[in-house]
């Protein structure tokens, strides 16, 4: 995937707001499911935004 195809980047969270996984989405149909901690989750969406502004960052609470 390339940084600069990247459009979204959503945290997924459960019901009651504990990070579960980070999902990037590419303009395409590619897609990246990351099983990671709180902390690196937002040292790696902070780094990405840096590098392309115009990602999108989400948060989901629907697992």
């Amino acid at each position: 995937m390339k940084i600069s195809k990247l459009t979204t980047i959503t945290y997924k969270e459960s019901k009651k707001g504990r990070f579960r996984s980070l999902q990037i989405h590419d303009s395409g149909v590619g897609f990246m499911d990351m099983r990671i901690s709180k902390e690196n989750a937002d040292l790696i969406v902070a780094q990405l935004t840096k590098v392309n502004p115009l990602i999108e960052v989400k948060h989901a609470n629907y697992i």
